[in-house]
């Protein structure tokens, strides 16, 4: 009797208390599968893999599987994906302060500009300028050297001061390119 009761009881609570569901967040990028972000995502995605033990599960889609980036970065607004990892010009869309940390030659070095985007002040600004817009701030990333290229095929820049006088450079935000253009 009491074995049948143990069991009874055992079904029960086994059918009372739901097992705990795997959860799956879709996560996307536009970046190739085997640049230095995409590679970043996977160890993020294996680590909470590992902390949750696999109650959480991250699918990523690197190389605009889902979308370039501004329509991942809209997807993340919507709710469509959980999160995305694109370039900061793809975000100052949206929050354009970000902007000002995006201008050429701004730090002197890569320690300095880490030490800048983790500080109390520029960092945590962007991370509430990133929250006013429903985003949550995970970290920044650096995505690599840039390079400045002539407008012309005759004209070689080998070193800053070889830079043209007649040439200017200047950032256009809205369509996220460079242009040249001749004074």
């Amino acid at each position: 009797m009491i074995k049948a009761i143990s069991a009874a009881l055992a079904l029960t609570l086994a059918l009372a208390v739901p097992a705990v569901a795997q959860t799956k967040l879709r996560i996307a990028g536009n970046f190739a599968v085997d640049h230095s972000s995409s590679i970043a995502i996977e160890s993020f995605k294996k680590a909470i893999e590992t902390a949750t033990g696999g109650q959480l599960v991250i699918e990523s889609f690197p190389a605009m599987q889902l979308g370039g980036a501004q329509e991942n970065v809209t997807q993340t607004r919507a709710g469509t994906i959980a999160a995305t990892w694109v370039g900061m010009a793809f975000l100052a869309r949206t929050v354009p302060e970000l902007e000002a940390v995006s201008l050429p030659f701004l730090f002197p070095n890569r320690q300095t500009a880490y030490r800048v985007m983790d500080s109390d002040t520029v960092g945590k600004l962007l991370e509430g300028k990133l929250a006013d817009k429903g985003f949550v701030l995970l970290g920044f990333m650096e995505l690599g050297a840039r390079q400045v290229t002539a407008c012309s095929r005759t004209r070689r820049i080998s070193q800053p001061s070889a830079r043209s006088a007649r040439m200017r450079w200047r950032w256009t935000s809205r369509k996220s390119t460079r242009r040249c253009s001749r004074r």
